[in-house]
């Protein structure tokens, strides 16, 4: 995904090392963002949430949320409620590996990472990879490898990677694309 995409609104990066950042990059900024606007103390990590309902009586969201076991949180306060005028879920859709169903990968004896799990303590230096997925995965965990074989069942969102090519050649550095454009992207992701 272009870098300029991982951008917020509010705080346009334009320190970008490369079109395509790693993960490393995006993460930094995504913390240096979520430090410089003191959002780590409305944040809670560690935690499933169980149920979350609208109380019309108070007009507040009514969460409960239990902490993960054998974490500290969960010694003093295993399951909570918290009360807020505002909910987001920032659940993510990529957090879960899901495996390719290839018959015979789980007999592959060799080292088997997903993007969801990546493990960077492995040296793939020197290795035959093949990785499964659609580009973004390889852009974001860039590696050194003797050969790299790439399978890829759909080219994905040819018109929308047409249209940033579009932006990124007609409009100047610091333009951004607008909500409605945020949503379309969306929408043709899902799709």
């Amino acid at each position: 995904m272009f870098s300029t995409l991982y951008s917020y609104s509010f705080a346009q990066n334009s320190d970008w090392t490369r079109e395509y950042p790693g993960q490393e990059e995006i993460l930094a900024y995504l913390v240096r963002v979520a430090q410089e606007y003191n959002l780590y103390q409305h944040v809670r990590f560690n935690t499933t949430v169980e149920e979350a309902s609208w109380d019309d009586e108070l007009l507040k969201w009514r969460t409960r949320v239990t902490t993960a076991k054998g974490s500290k949180d969960a010694e003093f306060n295993p399951e909570y409620e918290i009360k807020s005028d505002f909910l987001v879920s920032a659940v993510g859709q990529l957090n879960q590996p899901q495996w390719p169903q290839i018959e015979g990968v789980d007999g592959f004896a060799g080292k088997k990472m997903h993007s969801a799990r990546w493990d960077w303590s492995y040296d793939l230096a020197d290795k035959k990879i093949a990785l499964l997925g659609n580009g973004k995965t390889l852009s974001q965990n860039s590696c050194k490898t003797r050969t790299l074989t790439r399978f890829e069942a759909v080219l994905p969102f040819k018109s929308f990677r047409r249209l940033l090519r579009w932006q990124k050649r007609s409009l100047s550095s610091n333009a951004r694309l607008t909500g409605s454009s945020h949503a379309w992207m969306h929408l043709s992701q899902t799709s």
